[in-house]
């Protein structure tokens, strides 16, 4: 499994290069205690967005093998990236080639669409549903290269929180790589680097494009 592979890269770790200046964790960093027979414990401290990393009583922090991030990433960050339930999320808005729709929820958990007298509500739960919770596939290091935003979904949350999801690709039936941007508040400009960049299920994508009025014949 997982763990077991990234034990067998823990026995080969090699540094792939040093890092000339100091490094302070930052949140989202993550930790791992090493503890040997006869042997001090030691942590290792990685940052799984650039590989750079950090060893008890190391002077320079050193970048890591982008195989062993990734196991070490697979194996101990959380795939849950929207932390909030359907009823913390006020609105959420798609937009695809040019077109946005504005989809809301009030306090009593009724729907509404902008601009449309009559929407498909078991659609647009769907929606609220895959958000909620968004889990992930797996975890993927930086952004993708020569990316383009084939779908974009901004979710503001009761609180006032703003979460932009940007999704590459949509013709993959098995996923589509995704970017996470956010928190922010309501007045704050959009961020430029992504929070986390990720795979996620096409069923979340399907969902993201499926009819939402009853009149609507699948086209956005």
């Amino acid at each position: 499994g997982a763990f077991g592979e990234l034990l067998g890269d823990l026995k080969r770790l090699r540094v792939e290069e040093w890092v000339p200046q100091i490094v302070d964790p930052q949140p989202g960093w993550i930790d791992l205690t090493l503890e040997a027979a006869a042997a001090p414990p030691q942590t290792l401290q990685v940052d799984p967005n650039t590989r750079t990393a950090i060893l008890t009583e190391t002077d320079l922090p050193f970048v890591l093998p982008l195989s062993f991030v990734n196991r070490l990433t697979a194996e101990y960050r959380n795939r849950t990236v929207l932390n909030f339930t359907r009823q913390m999320i006020e609105s959420i808005r798609i937009q695809r080639e040019g077109k946005s729709i504005m989809l809301r929820q009030d306090d009593d958990g009724v729907y509404s669409m902008d601009e449309a007298e009559s929407i498909n509500e078991q659609a647009v739960a769907s929606i609220f549903d895959a958000v909620a919770g968004l889990q992930v596939q797996r975890f993927l290091i930086g952004p993708p290269a020569a990316s383009s935003i084939a779908l974009a979904v901004i979710i503001t949350t009761t609180e006032g929180q703003v979460y932009d999801l940007d999704l590459v690709d949509l013709a993959d039936t098995k996923g589509s790589t995704a970017m996470l941007f956010g928190p922010r508040s309501t007045e704050a400009p959009r961020l430029s680097d992504p929070q986390s960049t990720f795979r996620i299920s096409y069923d979340v994508v399907e969902k993201l494009l499926s009819p939402l009025t009853t009149d609507q014949d699948g086209e956005e």
